[in-house]
């Protein structure tokens, strides 16, 4: 959907783009951009006809997460 601004799954092009999403170990996802958190920032697709999302980790993060992930 990011790509190709279109519905995998319904091929809607009506698509919702949510820029800031906070995830919290264990307590899933929040849609409230305005909050600060220890957790990873997300962006997500969500089609306004059938509700499919996608979920995305910006570029510049992966890194962190890579590094994060070999240290453990």
């Amino acid at each position: 959907m990011k790509k190709t601004g279109k519905c995998p799954k319904c091929k809607c092009t009506d698509l919702f783009h949510a820029g800031k999403i906070h995830t919290w170990a264990g307590e899933g996802l929040s849609l409230n951009g305005g909050i600060v958190s220890s957790g990873h920032l997300f962006e997500a697709y969500v089609c306004t006809n059938c509700g499919f999302t996608e979920i995305y980790m910006p570029k510049k993060r992966l890194t962190t997460v890579k590094k994060e992930d070999k240290k453990e």
